[in-house]
Order: structure tokens, then sequence, then C-alpha cells
């Protein structure tokens, strides 16, 4: 599910860069968030909590957390403020989502050289599986032609 993280050009990068190592006929295997996914952690409503320790700090904390989506951009951002509760002092983080619809995949895919995409309800094929939101994605290099 991070490949949604990605500044769109460096997944672009990305998956150029994976096309290169793979050896003729290899696979590509990626679990992306689907558009939807994307566009409703974009619009999460805003949200606090506190906590002893986690993933923002080893300190006891109050967490902030609001998201948006942006239509024209396609992208969901998460800001997180992260307010220590010794010492008030506040740390920031945020995160970007770029929603991709199938055929954008298949239009980053097909323009860093992979061909054949196949389209999974998830990694497992199971469309109950227990990350909803993700997709698997299964492409794969084209053999060289002589």
């Amino acid at each position: 599910g991070e490949f949604n993280t990605l500044p769109r050009m460096d997944a672009a990068a990305l998956l150029r860069r994976v096309h290169a190592a793979l050896a003729d006929g290899g696979i590509l295997l990626l679990e992306p968030h689907t558009a939807e996914a994307v566009r409703a952690i974009g619009n999460e409503p805003a949200r606090w909590s506190t906590a002893e320790s986690g993933l923002f700090s080893d300190a006891p904390h109050l967490l902030l957390t609001e998201s948006s989506w942006d239509e024209d951009a396609r992208a969901a951002t998460v800001r997180h403020l992260v307010v220590d509760a010794a010492t008030a002092g506040v740390t920031r983080h945020a995160q970007t989502f770029a929603a991709y619809d199938e055929t954008a995949y298949r239009a980053a895919l097909a323009e860093a050289g992979f061909v054949a995409p196949t389209f999974l309800p998830s990694l497992t094929g199971d469309a109950t599986d227990e990350q909803p939101g993700l997709l698997g994605i299964v492409a794969r290099k084209a053999p060289a032609t002589t």
C-alpha cells in the first residue's frame, strides 16, 4: 500500500527501475490502494487520541490527525500533530496518497514497459481479504524479441 505515498514522478521512476531489474518475462507484484480507498482516506473526519507511546513518539503524547482530499490533484493528505505530554512540544508529520484508477495504473505500468497487467481484489485473489482498499496487480516484463 505504500506505492501510493510516492510522488507520481517517483512512482514512475520506481516502476522503471523494477522493470530494468527484472529478467525478461519477470513478474511484478504490486499491492496499491484503490482510488476509492485514497479518496476515503482524504475524507476521514479529524480525530485525536492519546498514547503512552506509539508510531510518532516513544513518550506519552496527544495525537491530532486531519485529512483532506484534493480532487484536482487526485490526492489525499493526512497531517499528524504530535503534542508531547511532558513538554508540550509539537512535531508535525504528513503523508500524501496519490489516487490511481485502473486506467491510470495500466498507463503507469505500460509507460514503464510492463505488459498484460492483471487486477485482483487482493494479493490472495480473495475479495474478502483482511485489507479492504488494497488490490493486487500482477504484470510482466515482456520477453526480449530477437
